[in-house]
């Protein structure tokens, strides 16, 4: 939504605060549930401006967060003047029935991610100081970003981190990654030196975390108790940012 040229993003509440630098005024905690503008009404119908406020918007009633299905009031403003908060710009605007379907879908994504954390044999808490120096992470021009309220690492070069194993339980390496992407990318995931994939992202504006599993062959596992998970830039572009690196049985 745009006020003359000026985009508008909504406030969703106080940015949780990071472990790193102290950032952001709210607890430590999770990414905010998703918010979706429910209605089929223009804008100016719902989008009323804030008395003595120039610049600010209030829409009550039409957004609602996904999980419950509740309605609350957000309030907009220019987004530079967005500090320390939780926003959005973008927006899915959704029919009743699309938000039930919303809903659903969150429900059974949350149950996945609890099965993949019971599978869980190491993890990396990336961004996390303490974390990523326990899992001994190295790399070559890279550096911690943040999406959606997760910290992810980026690379021009490489990045690694040793996560432990006991060499004769077979995993599964799950690295979680997002879409949204300024710019094409492209690189491989290696261990302890050996390419298991080669991956590549085109540019995209849509913002969606996913995972995505590589099979580790038995014949690294043997005697480790350790393995090195390495991301490479390839192909002249950059590593996407990676949000996540987990071991899990399997």
């Amino acid at each position: 939504m745009l006020w003359g040229p000026l985009v508008l993003a909504g406030d969703l509440g106080a940015a949780p605060r990071r472990g790193d630098d102290g950032d952001g005024d709210g607890v430590r905690s999770a990414a905010p549930d998703p918010v979706a503008l429910v209605t089929d009404r223009p804008v100016g119908e719902w989008l009323r401006p804030v008395n003595g406020k120039p610049g600010v918007f209030r829409a009550a009633g039409v957004a609602r967060t996904v999980s419950t299905q509740s309605p609350i009031d957000v309030e907009f403003s220019p987004f530079f003047s967005m500090h320390r908060r939780t926003y959005a710009a973008y927006w899915e605007v959704l029919t009743p029935a699309e938000l039930t379907t919303r809903a659903r879908e969150l429900v059974a994504e949350r149950e996945r991610v609890r099965a993949l954390d019971a599978a869980t044999i190491s993890s990396v808490t990336i961004g996390d100081r303490e974390s990523e120096k326990t899992f001994n992470q190295q790399g070559v021009e890279t550096s911690v970003i943040r999406t959606d309220g997760r910290s992810g690492r980026r690379a021009i070069r490489w990045f690694s981190y040793d996560l432990p194993v006991n060499g004769q339980t077979m995993v599964t390496l799950v690295a979680t990654y997002n879409s949204d992407q300024r710019r094409p990318r492209s690189f491989d995931v290696s261990i302890d030196g050996e390419k298991v994939a080669s991956e590549s992202q085109p540019q995209s504006s849509v913002s969606k975390f996913y995972d995505k599993e590589y099979v580790i062959p038995a014949e690294l596992m043997r005697h480790k108790e350790k393995l090195t998970v390495r991301f490479e830039a390839t192909n002249g572009l950059e590593v996407t940012p990676v949000f996540g690196v987990r071991l899990i049985n399997r």
